[in-house]
């Protein structure tokens, strides 16, 4: 599967970005895997009465990401939370788990990483971080190498600049 967060600053993305200031900076889509999977398995319900399609929301990341890919993108990674735990709950008691999500939405997970990678999409798969934490991680890296870094992705306002 992808790479745990620690690695993912060091995940090679600095090859795909120019470097000189003859070329524009790129602009890199960074995708929160887990809330586009979790935003296509229930926003599905309003037309599926409950009667969820098997893999339903894969397909409809999947359809979201070739999309982006038709609409010009160049440069495009997905943080999917591979486990919804992270280090976050051996510090606060009562932090977000697993609990409580349905079985035909988490049978979908380990889908989506596998539909992704055989896409052809950079994929890091979240096991110690949570996928905020590696896209940050990512824009980091991409901000160090062009002084400027964009995120963006299908559903969310495009957010500009450098580290805070």
């Amino acid at each position: 599967m992808g790479a745990t967060g620690y690695a993912l600053l060091d995940s090679g993305i600095d090859q795909y970005l120019p470097r000189s200031a003859e070329r524009p900076p790129v602009i890199v889509h960074l995708l929160d895997g887990t809330f586009e999977l979790f935003r296509h398995f229930y926003g599905a319900r309003r037309w599926n009465k409950g009667k969820d399609a098997p893999l339903g929301a894969v397909r409809g990341v999947l359809g979201t990401v070739l999309r982006m890919f038709e609409d010009g993108a160049t440069h495009l990674g997905v943080a999917p939370d591979h486990m919804i735990e992270s280090f976050r709950n051996a510090l606060w008691p009562g932090y977000r788990t697993g609990a409580g999500i349905e079985r035909a939405l988490r049978a979908q997970f380990t889908p989506l990483e596998q539909a992704l990678e055989a896409m052809g999409v950079a994929v890091w798969a979240m096991v110690e971080l949570e996928a905020d934490d590696g896209l940050a991680g990512v824009g980091r890296r991409v901000y160090r190498i062009q002084s400027h870094a964009t995120a963006a992705g299908p559903c969310r306002r495009r957010h500009e600049g450098g580290p805070p």
